[in-house]
């Protein structure tokens, strides 16, 4: 007890103390903070503008390994692995996987892979334009890199590309489409849950 007042403020006060002296709630609290601690910070990495499907899969099974280890957390372990399985990732995995791809050498195969991803290019993306633009992308990016004297060996993430984007204007004019498809996604967010994913990396 730790008021002896009658009134009712003395009462819910007591009550309060009583029910924080339970073995559940203390039990809930740490568990709470065992759970949360680690869940904001994949919260932060997906709200963040320079992330990428690889950097969010790598994160999200990090998190589902940790929680593996806490036997009680098997709902919530179920929900993380339906919500970040590469099958419900399956469009943006493969938009991704393009944007790579296409980043290092012309693709022969350059048309089906498109067509993996056409339900992804709106309306305001031309697809033939698009095609003929993914061929010389490869190629502007090696000339960029050697003229600025960028320090990349590789690109290997999708942070890089826009890296590379930013550094020369003239991309966004040379390459309208696969600038389009670029934005586009970087603004579709990464799970339902997810609404600020913006510009941000292209800005």
């Amino acid at each position: 007890m730790i008021s002896k007042e009658k009134s009712r403020v003395g009462i819910k006060a007591n009550g309060l103390y009583e029910h924080m002296n339970d073995f559940n709630f203390f039990f809930g609290l740490k568990l709470g903070c065992l759970i949360f601690t680690n869940t904001e910070k994949l919260s932060r990495i997906l709200q963040g503008s320079n992330c990428c499907l690889q950097d969010i899969l790598c994160a999200a099974e990090t998190i589902i390994n940790y929680c593996s280890r806490i036997r009680v957390l098997d709902v919530i372990i179920n929900m993380l692995q339906i919500r970040f399985s590469r099958t419900s990732f399956k469009l943006l995995y493969d938009v991704e996987k393009f944007f790579l791809d296409v980043s290092h050498d012309p693709l022969d195969e350059i048309h089906d892979r498109i067509q993996l991803i056409i339900e992804f290019c709106t309306r305001d993306i031309n697809v033939e334009k698009l095609k003929v633009q993914a061929h010389m992308i490869s190629d502007f990016f090696k000339s960029v890199i050697t003229t600025k004297q960028m320090k990349i060996k590789q690109i290997t993430k999708m942070s890089t590309i826009c890296e590379v984007l930013k550094s020369v204007d003239i991309g966004k004019q040379m390459f309208p489409e696969y600038y389009k498809l670029m934005k586009l996604y970087l603004i579709i967010p990464v799970t339902t849950a997810t609404a600020e994913r913006t510009f941000n990396a292209l800005n």
